[in-house]
């Protein structure tokens, strides 16, 4: 992961090039400092001058030397498997063209946050649901199953609003291999599996397995998608 911003404000890219994603126009090519490849977060201004770009972090960047599109591929071949991006997602892009695609971008730009609005809108519902299952696991007693009933819709209700914030965050819920949840959903969707296969006979095990999986989700969900958030535009 790059560093704050404060940190490491200004980076020189040799061997660079310019790529296309669904979040904005990116810097790529090797850092000169560390000879590591490197992506920027989304550019925001651009000088043909003196090749020099500033990005949406605040970072600074300068660009030495001509365009490299060997080096531009590869990176952008990694940024699809890093983010299980669709090959289509990503694109290269004429750095000649970097000027007038960023006067198209304000309007991409307010688009993608209308995404983020929507995604971390569904991120609070799923913990919000998540959180309502230690609730009536503390206020429910008595009636076995009334109470496993109530669990059970209060977990499905925060499962969904969970995959509708994956498929905003990305087309057919990939980045859900970036979550550091991820293995309390897998406990989570083994109860719902069992729901299709025998709704009226859940393994208890399971269902306390995601009941545990469910406090994981309330008390974590809203700080991973905001790490997956601060991690693609820090870079």
């Amino acid at each position: 992961m790059a560093k704050p911003v404060d940190e490491d404000p200004f980076v020189q890219m040799d061997r660079w090039g310019v790529l296309r994603d669904r979040f904005g126009l990116r810097l790529v090519g090797r850092e000169i400092t560390t000879n590591a490849a490197r992506i920027s977060s989304p550019v925001v201004s651009w000088d043909a001058n003196s090749q020099t770009a500033t990005t949406l972090s605040g970072r600074f960047y300068e660009l030495v030397g001509a365009p490299h599109p060997v080096v531009t591929a590869n990176v952008a071949r990694a940024r699809v498997n890093r983010w299980r991006l669709r090959p289509e997602e990503v694109s290269l892009v004429e750095p000649g063209d970097l000027e007038n695609l960023l006067a198209l971008q304000t309007k991409e730009a307010r688009e993608m946050e209308a995404i983020w609005q929507g995604f971390e809108g569904c991120v609070g519902s799923a913990a919000f649901h998540f959180g309502k299952v230690a609730t009536v696991v503390d206020a429910v007693s008595g009636d076995e199953y009334v109470a496993n009933m109530a669990i059970r819709h209060a977990i499905q209700c925060g499962a969904r609003e969970f995959v509708d914030a994956l498929q905003r965050l990305q087309p057919k819920g990939s980045g859900f291999s970036l979550l550091d949840t991820r293995k309390a959903y897998l406990a989570i969707r083994a109860l719902e599996y069992e729901e299709l296969v025998s709704p009226s006979d859940i393994d208890a095990v399971t269902l306390v397995e995601a009941v545990a999986a469910a406090r994981v989700m309330a008390e974590f969900l809203p700080d991973d998608f905001q790490r997956i958030r601060k991690e693609i535009g820090d870079a």
